[in-house]
């Protein structure tokens, strides 16, 4: 059964390659621009993401549909969404990542 992962990395994205040390990556030095729930950087040396606006935050459901499509027109027969080990969705259900005070800040507080 072929399948595929579809993951978004938030706070831990724009880093280099994991076989070369995964270390962050400065936008300055090929990087790019990282968001997340909060504006709370992983760790000492990763860039301070910028939180996601609530269009935005739509912007990915929209974006995580149309990637789910997508893999089932290319044949896919299981899709996993990575929703653990600090990526996007996971950020959303920890107070240490979600520090929100919208309709988004119940995630952690459950």
């Amino acid at each position: 059964m072929p399948g595929i992962q579809l993951a978004h990395a938030g706070r831990k994205a724009s880093t280099g390659l994991p076989w070369q040390g995964g270390k962050p990556v400065a936008i300055g030095e090929g990087g790019w621009e990282i968001v997340a729930p909060s504006a709370l950087p992983f760790d000492n040396g990763y860039q301070t993401p910028r939180a996601l606006s609530l269009s935005e935050i739509d912007g990915i459901v929209i974006a995580f549909r149309r990637a789910a499509e997508r893999a089932l027109a290319a044949g896919f027969e299981l899709i996993e969404i990575h929703g653990a080990h600090g990526y996007l969705l996971h950020e959303f259900l920890s107070p240490f990542s979600n520090v929100r005070t919208d309709e988004f800040w119940w995630l952690t507080r459950k």
